[in-house]
């Protein structure tokens, strides 16, 4: 039964290691994901979004919302936008409607692939949308 136990005590420290790590993750970013939707031409997409407190971009005095998915039409607007150290980026903006707890806010909403991680959000919001 010794060896036994000595045998199994990597596994079960691994299992532990596993686990603590997962509900620290969980916890860690719990507060900073807020279930909201975003109202473009007549459609509603609703999900969670990732309070992005770093992500403070703006297109005139508006802010700028990321939606994982691909655009509902071509019928958005080119937007300049500068970044860290006036970089210029280029993006295919909507107009839209952001709500977050009864609040209505207006938003420009950029579609870019699903491939990218919100940490498990569909929207990466922004830190003026609170």
């Amino acid at each position: 039964f010794v060896t036994l136990f000595i045998l199994m005590i990597p596994i079960y420290i691994t299992i532990l290691h596993l686990l603590h790590n997962e509900i620290i993750r969980k916890l860690k970013y719990r507060k900073f994901k807020i279930k909201c939707s975003i109202q473009i031409d007549n459609k509603i997409i609703k999900g969670y979004g990732y309070y992005d407190t770093g992500n403070g971009l703006l297109y005139q005095n508006t802010p700028v919302i990321f939606i994982k998915g691909s655009p509902i039409n071509n019928q958005g607007q080119v937007i300049n936008v500068s970044g860290i150290n006036e970089t210029i980026f280029t993006y295919l903006a909507y107009k839209g409607k952001l709500t977050i707890k009864k609040n209505i806010l207006d938003v420009f909403v950029v579609f870019i692939g699903k491939k990218h991680n919100f940490f498990n959000c569909n929207f990466l919001l922004n830190k003026y949308v609170l």
